[in-house]
């Protein structure tokens, strides 16, 4: 993740103009979704716009919507189940979660799709969670300067920030 957030910060510098949600903390939290996954980073974008079609269906209340992104999405994830069917050893998430054994028995793709349905919709969680640390540190000089004198706060500070202005 840091070597995606390393690329798109470059990205901005030199485009000189960003928008910190859009163009940094959603793609940061989708591509390093991917990373974790073992899913080709190019779905990152097609995850995204599940994401926000789905938020969209929810608060309209379109339930027909919302039931179209569900097979559209359970249709994007058995395939990358597909594509990992067979990796030994496991190589990323995916290949541990198809490698699962619960009881002598494995999760259904069904089971395994739902699990993943929760994670992909949780990007929304990770870039919000990026805004507000971006955000606090923009208004904190202090805070800002304390950490850039000793990085090795910055993991508590992470979490204290996160605790106090939660994401969600």
């Amino acid at each position: 993740s840091s070597e995606i957030a390393a690329e798109l910060i470059a990205a901005l510098i030199e485009g000189g103009h960003a928008e910190l949600l859009q163009d940094f903390a959603e793609p940061v939290a989708l591509r390093g979704l991917c990373a974790f996954l073992g899913w080709r980073e190019s779905q990152w974008e097609a995850l995204g716009g599940w994401t926000h079609s789905n938020q969209q269906a929810a608060l309209s209340r379109d339930r027909s919507a919302g039931r179209a992104l569900a097979v559209l999405l359970a249709e994007h994830v058995t395939r990358n189940l597909e594509e990992h069917r067979g990796h030994h050893p496991a190589r990323d998430l995916t290949d541990a979660l198809l490698a699962l054994d619960v009881d002598g028995e494995r999760p259904s793709d069904e089971q395994l799709v739902a699990a993943l349905r929760n994670w992909i919709a949780g990007e929304g969680t990770v870039a919000g969670g990026i805004s507000v640390i971006v955000l606090r540190l923009a208004q904190d000089l202090d805070l800002q300067a304390l950490l850039r004198r000793d990085p090795g706060l910055i993991p508590a500070a992470v979490e204290e920030i996160l605790r106090v202005d939660d994401p969600l």
